[in-house]
């Protein structure tokens, strides 16, 4: 798994909300923060609520997961101030606890907000556990796929003597 880009809302409801990309570099050309945006929207309307917990969510579309995680702060309205990560999932499984995860707390920190550590590991987990299912799911695919270009192989060969 690979963070694509972080999202966090800017707490005083004035300044520009902080968007960066997995290079821990800020976007603001708009269009790539539009582009950045609308996919975090399309994974997370038209997405399969994938798990969730006390202040987490994960939303699970094709390639991608958006990862939701309510932050210690508030905005200046009183209103919770979640994190919103893009992950890809075409990467390893076992790059979660390595990226997104290091990723994270680089974000958190960088716009200076603070996440429980223990709702923060569980929205890790789930996102390996996930991604794992995911893994072995479309494994379990391909393997079924080269089983039926077996047999499709045996049959087309019975039919050739006979």
């Amino acid at each position: 798994m690979k963070a694509l880009a972080f999202y966090a809302q800017a707490l005083d409801n004035r300044s520009s909300d902080t968007m960066l990309n997995e290079n821990s570099e800020i976007i603001s050309v708009s269009e790539q923060r539009q582009k950045t945006l609308s996919k975090i929207s399309h994974v997370t309307a038209d997405g399969k609520l994938a798990a969730s917990g006390d202040g987490w969510k994960i939303f699970h579309l094709k390639n991608y997961f958006v990862a939701q995680i309510t932050t210690s702060e508030s905005d200046s309205l009183g209103r919770s101030a979640p994190i919103v990560c893009l992950i890809d999932s075409q990467n390893s499984p076992d790059d979660v606890d390595v990226d997104v995860d290091i990723q994270m707390k680089t974000f958190l920190s960088r716009v200076n907000r603070t996440v429980d550590a223990p709702r923060l590991d569980e929205l890790l987990q789930n996102l390996r556990i996930y991604q794992k299912k995911r893994s072995q799911r479309d494994s379990l695919a391909g393997s079924m796929r080269w089983i039926q270009e077996i047999i499709s192989w045996i049959v087309r060969f019975i039919r050739s003597r006979h």
